[in-house]
């Protein structure tokens, strides 16, 4: 379930809905993304807001999204000061003490620009003023599109077209420079990128156009296109591979196997991530298994370095989530979660997905025997066989250490257990390799 908090006058008054009986509480909805929220909170209740960020995510799954109202107050509900919230009955299910804490100033929103009150007014001028010197003139506001803590995405529209204004987290502030030179090498597979905002790590490109997006239920059908794209990712790992040097200069994380056993036992050490004191975490005697594995998962990295495949550059949460599929190239995007590092590390959503039951695993082997058959011409089939094996506990690290990354920016981690619990699933992933 999905509430909305929404604040105004600085966050000194609430907004509560009467739920009947005598009670009151926080909007709900099944909308869960900012343009939903803000659609349902106007049609609803009345209330123009701006989408601030997550407030908590509880493990039972509980969401709750902070917002502030702006414009004429036209709410059908009514709006509590403290003292006033004092004397409320709320209704069963509600976070009665969350509201509290929001109004006396305690629940900060994740640690990120785009929660501060006007960040919003202010990146929309600025991407209006690279649009109108671009010659692609704003023609309305711009819209929410995706807020979290690792994560903001603004649409503007713009004529017959749209713009998109993304905003790089702290753990991801070379996303921009990043895609401008993926820009320049590949334009085909990259967004039509037009500006940059050097201080602000903001990135503005235009729409791609007419493209085929996968969401539904992937099936044979859609096996060509994939293996299509994965084909030309990994050609573009081919040319980054004499560029490593100018990629760890832009600040992409190095992540070559040399330097993971050293951040696995950072990981290790750092337990509050690890979850063990929520349903679904990792307790002592699987953390007592995982230690146990550092030598062994050192003696991998140091045979997968030692290997023939040229390190390079490697998106860990490539799939098709982050693909628009298009004949005369398909474009790859979101590249914040990129390291330097094993080529045999970019599988690791893909079997992910499998595991979860997203992909078949048809469907999965099908796509990782395209992927090795890109790189025959560094070791034999036999070998990449081999090598891919040795690739998964370093593959499954890295992508622990972005998600990792990804939820230290929560102010107040603990109300946002599920996100905590993120991290261990995916360092859980670890366990059936443990011997």
């Amino acid at each position: 379930m999905n509430l909305s908090l929404t604040t105004r006058r600085k966050g000194t008054e609430v907004f509560l809905a009467d739920l009947g009986d005598g009670t009151h509480g926080l909007p709900a909805h099944e909308a869960s993304m900012p343009t939903e929220i803000r659609a349902h909170l106007t049609e609803r209740h009345g209330l123009d807001t701006v989408y601030l960020g997550p407030l908590a995510h509880r493990s039972d799954g509980l969401r709750v999204h902070a917002l502030e109202a702006r414009g004429a107050d036209d709410a059908r509900g009514e709006w509590y000061d403290a003292a006033r919230l004092a004397r409320v009955a709320f209704a069963p299910g509600q976070p009665a003490g969350l509201v509290a804490e929001c109004l006396s100033g305690g629940a900060a929103l994740p640690e990120v620009p785009w929660t501060e009150p006007g960040w919003l007014a202010r990146a929309g001028a600025w991407a209006e003023a690279e649009l109108a010197r671009h010659g692609t003139p704003a023609t309305a506001e711009p819209e929410q599109l995706i807020v979290s803590p690792w994560a903001c995405t603004l649409r503007i529209p713009a004529g017959d077209t749209h713009a998109f204004l993304k905003a790089a987290p702290h753990p991801f502030p070379y996303e921009p420079d990043l895609t401008a030179l993926l820009r320049d090498r590949f334009p085909e597979h990259t967004v039509p990128l037009i500006a940059r905002h050097p201080d602000e790590h903001w990135m503005l490109s235009l729409d791609i156009g007419e493209a085929r997006v996968v969401e539904e239920d992937l099936t044979e059908e859609h096996l060509p296109i994939y293996r299509r794209a994965l084909g030309s990712y990994a050609r573009m790992q081919h040319r980054l591979a004499g560029e490593t040097d100018a990629l760890l200069a832009l600040g992409v994380p190095d992540r070559r196997p040399a330097t993971l056993p050293d951040l696995y036992d950072e990981i290790l050490d750092d337990t509050y991530w690890l979850a063990g004191d929520l349903e679904g975490g990792i307790g002592e005697a699987d953390q007592r298994r995982l230690r146990a594995y550092a030598p062994e998962f050192r003696a991998t990295c140091e045979e997968l370095a030692a290997a023939a495949l040229p390190d390079t550059l490697l998106n860990v949460d490539w799939w098709h989530g982050n693909l628009s599929f298009r004949d005369q190239g398909d474009v790859m995007f979101d590249w914040a979660e990129s390291v330097v590092g094993n080529p045999l590390y970019s599988l690791t959503t893909i079997d992910r997905v499998t595991e979860v039951g997203a992909m078949p695993e048809f469907f999965r082997d099908a796509l990782a025997g395209t992927y090795l058959e890109a790189w025959e011409e560094w070791a034999s089939p036999a070998e990449l066989l081999r090598l891919r094996e040795l690739a998964r506990p370093g593959a499954i690290l890295c992508r622990v250490q972005t998600w990792r990354q990804c939820v230290r920016l929560h102010a107040d981690a603990d109300r946002y257990a599920r996100d905590r619990l993120s991290v261990a699933a995916n360092l859980s992933r670890l366990l059936p390799l443990v011997k």
